[in-house]
């Protein structure tokens, strides 16, 4: 019964790094303790230590709460680890939690499928391959050869939250490797990890691209990274989406703009921008010149919004992109927006699908849209 497998393995929580076993690795981190692993012969002959399934989880859990996991010295060799196949035939999402050499039961399946991508436990089956490559260097070297590539660190969907945020920037503070990409979605990061990301942005100048999309960092949160912006950083993508930053946030991010010189794309869509956190990005669209793309996708900056930004685009000369998706700005944001297209040479997309438009804003938009072709300016229209 997957019901049942999905209660044991999760304890009745929305994530495995919740359950019993989380907080007794949690107790043990306050009284600045390891966990042990010891394997077996048996194991080392067939599947290797990392595929018996509940091992695996452990030390993901211990990863997630900074534990240092420790392995007995008489079996820290390759087979212990990865099974007699060694490191390249090992796969822990074929994972067992019975004996190696036993038939594969029902249960045990259920069981699999549930910390592979269920029941919000282990994030996704592709996930996998990044548990695969913890061998034991202690917790800040585990971390990063779990998640890194030459030039990128990808942690996204991995339920890391505040803490486990932190404990990957210090890793990287330490780490003589240059990281172009941070990729950090969908990890239940709130302010507290925003403020971290901040400041390790002062430090980490070859980053240009952060992704947080699908996080809880909020106002302050996206306040902390805008005062990051404002005082100078190699981003060139910074991706927000899904953050509850609010008009408070986009105030923020639209000081920043006025300051920044290397932002090029900026995404925040889903984030409960109304009129007022759109005048301030248009505002900001006035005096900065390297945002080419700027995406408010699924918010709600109403026709006041889509006036204000309408306004921006005769003066700005460097937007190439606006994605004003979702958002209810109305007949009249709309003929705002064909009107100021008639001024702009550099908008080369407009994105306005389910924007209560009307028959009359999508008609003077069709024709800003001929003139600008008629003039020779690519331009696409997304009605």
């Amino acid at each position: 019964d997957m019901g049942e497998i999905n209660l044991q393995v999760t304890q009745g929580n929305s994530s495995v790094t919740k359950g019993c076993f989380a907080e007794v690795l949690r107790t043990v981190k306050r009284n600045s303790g390891s966990m042990l692993v010891v394997s077996n012969e048996a194991v080392c002959d067939s599947g290797g230590l990392y595929s018996r399934l509940w091992c695996v989880w452990e030390v993901y859990c211990a990863l997630m709460d900074e534990v240092s996991i420790k392995l007995h010295p008489r079996t820290r060799t390759e087979p212990h680890l990865y099974g007699a196949g060694g490191r390249d035939s090992f796969d822990p999402s074929r994972a067992r939690c019975g004996r190696p050499g036993s038939p594969v039961t029902a249960d045990e399946i259920g069981i699999r499928r549930t910390i592979g991508g269920g029941a919000g436990c282990l994030p996704c089956c592709a996930k996998w391959a990044r548990i695969k490559r913890v061998i034991q260097a202690g917790e800040k070297d585990s971390v990063l050869a779990a998640y890194t590539s030459p030039g990128d660190l990808d942690a996204g969907n991995c339920d890391l939250g505040d803490r486990g945020v932190e404990l990957l920037l210090e890793a990287m503070v330490e780490d003589p490797r240059v990281y172009e990409l941070l990729q950090l979605t969908e990890n239940n990061i709130g302010h507290r990890g925003a403020e971290a990301l901040a400041e390790a942005l002062r430090h980490h100048t070859s980053l240009t691209r952060l992704y947080m999309d699908g996080n809880k960092i909020g106002a302050e949160g996206t306040k902390a990274l805008a005062e990051a912006l404002r005082h100078g950083t190699s981003l060139t993508t910074l991706a927000l989406a899904g953050n509850e930053s609010g008009d408070e946030g986009a105030k923020a991010l639209a000081e920043a703009l006025r300051h920044n010189a290397t932002l090029e794309y900026l995404r925040l869509g889903d984030n409960g921008i109304g009129g007022d956190g759109a005048k301030a990005l248009a505002e900001a669209l006035r005096h900065n010149s390297t945002l080419e793309w700027l995406d408010l996708d699924d918010n709600d900056i109403g026709v006041d919004g889509a006036k204000a930004l309408a306004e921006a685009l005769r003066h700005n000369t460097t937007l190439t992109e606006l994605d004003l998706n979702r958002n209810n700005i109305g007949v009249d944001g709309a003929k705002a927006l064909a009107e100021a297209l008639r001024h702009n040479t550099t908008l080369t997309r407009l994105d306005v699908e389910e924007t209560s438009i009307g028959e009359d804003g999508a008609k003077a938009l069709r024709d800003a849209k001929k003139n600008k072709r008629d003039m020779g300016h690519d331009f696409h229209l997304e009605l």
